[in-house]
């Protein structure tokens, strides 16, 4: 323990070529690809991703969202909370990184149109003339692949500190509840929370980097249009509007759905939880299966919203595939009707152009709000836990008589509630069938 400590972190004290190649990590490649790697050979986690720490200072920020959000009477957020534990350098450096992968997503169909120009119009291929086309190219193409690496690889370390500390509060809050609490209220959907709600937010690393300049990308790439081919060209694109309205509306509800999911999946884990704790219960009156269809009933309505909310996101792929070639035939039909000069160049770059204004509007946007969606659900239910507090939820009247709830178990077709049933032996009296 004392060697591995000791160990630093190669990524610490690497050279900026190490950084920018991720050469760093090739000691640990080559081992592993020698043997099985081992918690010995894994490198020591960096102190400002240590859980504690991002657990304490998500905590301290989430304390101070509820102080201000009091002082301006409005409702704490925990995704506020979130974003004041990212440093004011991680925004910038993503940031910047954003700002080269716009420049050089927009100047590659440039370059190919000068390049395809040169080589159309001129009687002799000179390469004087196109070998810098092509140079330039390759420097385009190189760069935006290295700011892509870099920065999705540091959008996947922001996620992944997220993620930690919300697992990390959500394990704190719950050792600090009230058993009875624990019991009662939250005890069914911990599970969810820890294995699927915290799991959205990693999801967001390429979606919010993507997202944050598509506007962006869709202006440029309509000036290009406009500029290299014809006004009458951005007829076509005007498609992707539709594109656009409709992937936010599919996002939106499979968010929705998601949330329904969600509760429904709760329903099932405090079902299998009643149904655990009255075991005995259930296997002396031989009531397996009855419990079984009700269970078995729960589990086809997650299914059936699960199908609803794959219809919608399965529809924002559809899109990336076909809106791309009906913007093309518009595009193309609407230039040759009105008697446009059209040149192979000429399609080449606008279909090229195209492709990119495709890839904002269905990736960068649609696909990306599905995601932010999911994490927004994902916030508002880990905060709904967060914001428990840690008393009874009930008053116990110790002058009046207790009087004991009775069991009500469902059969297939009507409600029993027997009245002579023992319950001496359960941990806990009111087993909560419901």
């Amino acid at each position: 323990m004392d060697d591995h400590a000791s160990v630093r972190n190669p990524r610490e004290r690497a050279g900026f070529l190490s950084l920018l190649t991720f050469s760093w990590i090739n000691d640990i490649l080559k081992l592993g690809s020698k043997q099985p790697l081992e918690e010995k050979h894994l490198f020591p986690v960096e102190t400002s991703s240590q859980a504690e720490r991002l657990v304490a200072d998500l905590e301290r920020q989430w304390l101070a969202e509820e102080r201000t959000s009091e002082q301006r009477r409005r409702k704490p957020r925990l995704w506020r909370a979130m974003m004041r534990v990212i440093s004011f350098r991680e925004y910038m450096t993503v940031a910047l990184l954003r700002c080269f992968d716009t420049i050089t997503f927009n100047v590659l169909p440039l370059f190919v149109w000068f390049f395809l120009r040169s080589i159309s119009t001129a009687s002799d291929i000179s390469y004087r003339t196109t070998l810098p086309f092509v140079i330039g190219i390759s420097i385009v193409a190189i760069t935006r692949s290295t700011c892509q690496a870099q920065a999705i690889f540091k959008m996947d370390v922001i996620v992944t500190r997220l993620k930690v500390a919300l697992i990390g509060l959500v394990y704190k809050k719950i050792l600090n509840l009230n058993r009875s609490i624990l019991e009662d209220i939250i005890s069914e959907n911990t599970i969810n929370l820890v294995s699927n709600d915290a799991q959205t937010i990693e999801q967001l690393s390429y979606t919010v980097y993507s997202f944050s300049f598509s506007v962006l990308d869709i202006t440029v790439s309509m000036a290009l249009l406009w500029y290299l081919i014809a006004w009458q060209a951005m007829i076509g694109a005007t498609f992707f509007l539709a594109v656009a309205a409709y992937g936010s509306f599919a996002a939106h509800k499979a968010g929705k759905v998601r949330h329904q999911s969600a509760a429904v999946t709760d329903k099932r884990l405090k079902m299998m939880k009643d149904i655990i704790t009255g075991i005995r219960l259930v296997k002396m009156y031989a009531w397996e299966w009855n419990f079984r269809d009700l269970v078995a009933q729960i589990r086809r309505k997650e299914i059936s919203l699960i199908r609803i909310r794959g219809f919608f996101v399965s529809s924002i792929y559809a899109l990336f595939f076909t809106s791309s070639a009906i913007a093309g035939f518009i595009s193309v039909t609407i230039l040759l009707l009105t008697e446009n000069t059209l040149t192979s160049f000429k399609v080449f770059t606008m279909l090229s152009i195209l492709a990119n204004i495709k890839m904002a509007v269905t990736i960068f946007i649609a696909y990306s709000l599905r995601f932010i969606a999911d994490a927004r659900t994902s916030c508002d239910r880990i905060q709904s836990l967060i914001e428990k507090k840690n008393i009874l939820s009930f008053k116990m009247d110790h002058h009046a008589k207790h009087k004991p709830s009775s069991l009500e178990v469902y059969l297939k077709g009507r409600r029993d509630r027997p009245q002579c049933i023992r319950t001496e032996s359960f941990r806990n009296r009111n087993t909560g069938f419901n």
